[in-house]
């Protein structure tokens, strides 16, 4: 899970990086999702000093925050999650062809497109880690015979402050119909079905740090 430090500032620099910029009322319905009293006290002046919480809704928010004289209250739980995000698929009328589109549906309450991923892919997954959006394996759209589909190791990264996909180190097999989790801050890729149908009982782990996959089981 992200710290609460990363949630805010992923929140912040997504506000500023948005174009038209969001009304006073938007920048609050998101910064509100923040948990103010579990940020670091090492963060407080930087979070005080910051012109987006400025309002008399932020002034509301930084009353959470730890030092605060009316810091009272146990923090607050997380209740469901800040975004959806859905990311390819299979799309025309026959159903053959794999999606590069993404949308993710934000605190508007309405959904939003985003970029197109280099690669249409459908049976993928898709996790956030650090504030990004990465999208892992999955089917593509034909494979050297051409008719058939093949199945991807390929990794695409969503960064939301640049709005843009970017190719990452690919997985060491192809995988599809597979598993994803994050722990620890690394990605994990479990199982799945692989390039010639059959059923993969591996596990492979993303390090972020040094982009690169190593086989764990």
């Amino acid at each position: 899970h992200a710290s609460e430090e990363e949630v805010y500032r992923a929140g912040v620099a997504w506000v500023k990086a948005r174009d038209p910029p969001l009304s006073e009322t938007e920048v609050a319905e998101l910064l509100a999702r923040v948990r103010f009293a579990l940020l670091p006290p090492a963060l407080l002046r930087e979070v005080k000093a910051e012109p987006l919480l400025d309002t008399r809704a932020g002034n509301r928010m930084l009353l959470e925050a730890p030092g605060s004289y009316m810091n009272s209250k146990p923090p607050r739980t997380r209740s469901g999650m800040m975004k959806l995000y859905v990311v390819g698929g299979r799309g025309g009328r026959d159903g053959k062809s794999r999606l590069c589109s993404a949308e993710v549906f934000g605190l508007g309450g309405a959904w939003e497109k985003l970029p197109a991923m280099a690669t249409g892919r459908a049976s993928t997954v898709a996790v956030t880690v650090d504030g990004k959006l990465y999208a892992v394996g999955g089917y593509g759209s034909g494979g050297p015979a051409g008719g058939h589909a093949s199945v991807l190791e390929s990794v695409e990264r969503y960064n939301p402050v640049a709005m843009g996909w970017e190719a990452m180190a690919p997985m060491m097999e192809a995988r599809s119909f597979h598993g994803a989790a994050v722990l620890d801050g690394k990605l994990y890729a479990v199982c799945g079905e692989g390039s010639g149908g059959e059923t993969l009982g591996s596990v492979e782990r993303y390090d972020l740090a040094a982009n690169a996959w190593e086989a764990v089981a």
